[in-house]
């Protein structure tokens, strides 16, 4: 089993069904993306730029 096919079956379809290897490739997408806003957000929070820079100061939190 394979890392493609396995999101394909959970959608109860084969991994050689074009239209559930369709649907199974945008849930990947869909994780990836919000991935992606979770690093934005929190390299753009204030609150943990403040504490990034007193840790590398040395500061305790």
């Amino acid at each position: 089993m394979t890392a493609a096919s396995t999101p394909t079956q959970a959608l109860g379809g084969s991994a050689d069904e074009p239209l559930a290897r369709a649907v199974a490739d945008l849930g990947l997408l869909a994780d990836r993306i919000t991935a992606i806003e979770t690093a934005i957000t929190r390299a753009t929070d204030p609150c943990h730029l403040l504490a990034s820079r007193r840790t590398a100061r040395g500061a305790p939190r």
